[in-house]
């Protein structure tokens, strides 16, 4: 009896310890190369297989292309002395439309500016100089308090801000695994806020704050750190057969549409500039994807709540750590037991090596994680470290047999 007590006590502390670990391995910037595999067809069986995705309604966007409006201008040294000359987004196109959409500033919910303006064109951005194309764009961002733009950190993680400095703006790094995209961090050395947080708050006027690894919202506790669910992926933009709202600058600009027509396609909806085609694209789990459709795929998941922390994903994770600490406690595992004396595994060589006890162990605790983590990802839309996980039962079960505290 005093065994069976030990048991329960020891397998109630260590579903607590897994799933303290767990909460802490989501909070990391990166994942274990070695799970890629698993993430993506995890992401596969739910979404194409089992069919279990909502898309983001297709009035809600529209994506505008800039990567074929080019200019070159002067690329500038440190002192300030041209090098030579440098692409950039076409800067009279860009003021040309901000102006239009200037005119009605409230006639589009949202503007994502993901174009990087680190070196002014010609003359001074903030000057009143009608023949700057810079206080042109300058002059028609001011009239649009719903517009954000993007801006990047330097090598050295110092911050590398745009020309326009007063004009919002939102962080829109990120890190990969394998040069993979997976995990979007919402507040990046716990100050900086990226884009995607900033434009929930803006949206959705909520205070968000980093209080230590976790975001609070309200009574919400959310994942700072987050493996994306993206809902809008490059194929909804260049080929489904019911696309996402996209047009490039240029065909918006060329006088098919008067002012007014332009004011009316966009209407009501999140406006997303940037290059989707050309210079921004990221490698994903569902391949190339636009840098700019990761940062709205970023702001859907949380006005969607994915990276909530909620009871139910609590009690869901701690009973089944709790299962998977009790079979890892026992003296002998009926598994184990029927491994080893099955006569099918003993016919095929290539299974042989499960008839080791400790490989053994180490194949069925990855599994269980493995089927935990797909249960949590199908129900919450939250993946699990289980390279990790596995590691740490597969040293635990030694520790507990060395100090016999199997049942």
């Amino acid at each position: 009896m005093k065994k069976r007590i030990l048991l329960i006590i020891i397998t109630v502390i260590n579903a607590f310890l897994m799933l303290l670990l767990s909460f802490w391995l989501m909070t990391l910037p990166f994942n274990n190369g070695d799970e890629l595999l698993v993430i993506e067809w995890g992401s596969k069986i739910k979404k194409i297989f089992l069919g279990l995705e909502k898309k983001p309604s297709k009035e809600d966007f529209i994506f505008i292309n800039v990567a074929y409006d080019k200019q070159l201008t002067d690329k500038l040294d440190d002192n300030g002395f041209p090098i030579g000359k440098q692409v950039i987004t076409d800067r009279y196109k860009l003021g040309h439309f901000l102006e239009i959409l200037g005119k009605k500033p409230q006639n589009q919910k949202f503007i994502i500016g993901d174009v990087f303006f680190g070196d002014s064109v010609g003359l001074d951005p903030c000057r009143n100089d009608s023949i700057s194309p810079d206080f042109r764009l300058y002059a028609a961002m001011k009239k649009l308090p719903n517009l954000m733009l993007s801006y990047h950190l330097k090598e050295n993680d110092s911050i590398d801000y745009p020309i326009f400095r007063d004009i919002p703006r939102g962080l829109s790094d990120y890190t990969t695994t394998e040069d993979i995209f997976l995990k979007f961090q919402f507040v990046k050395y716990d100050s900086i806020p990226t884009l995607p947080l900033e434009m929930y708050k803006f949206l959705h006027k909520k205070e968000v704050k980093k209080e230590g690894l976790f975001l609070l919202s309200e009574m919400n506790v959310l994942l700072n750190t987050h493996i994306l669910d993206i809902k809008i992926r490059n194929y909804d933009l260049f080929v489904a057969e019911e696309k996402y709202k996209m047009d490039n600058l240029e065909n918006i600009l060329s006088g098919v549409m008067n002012e007014e027509a332009v004011l009316e396609y966009v209407k009501d909806r999140i406006i997303v500039i940037g290059d989707f085609e050309v210079t921004d694209n990221h490698k994903t789990i569902y391949g190339d994807t636009a840098g700019s459709l990761l940062l709205v795929n970023a702001y859907l998941n949380l006005r969607d709540g994915d990276n909530r922390l909620t009871v139910w994903l609590f009690l869901y994770l701690f009973s089944c750590y709790a299962l998977i600490s009790y079979l890892t406690f026992q003296k002998e595992k009926q598994l184990v037991k029927w491994v080893q004396e099955s006569k099918f595994i003993q016919k095929i060589k290539f299974l042989r090596f499960l008839r080791n006890p400790n490989i053994l162990d180490f194949v069925g605790n990855a599994t269980t994680l493995l089927l935990t983590s797909m249960g949590s990802f199908l129900l919450f839309d939250v993946q699990l470290g289980i390279l990790y996980l596995t590691l740490y039962l597969f040293i635990i079960r030694r520790v507990a047999g060395y100090l016999k505290l199997y049942e």
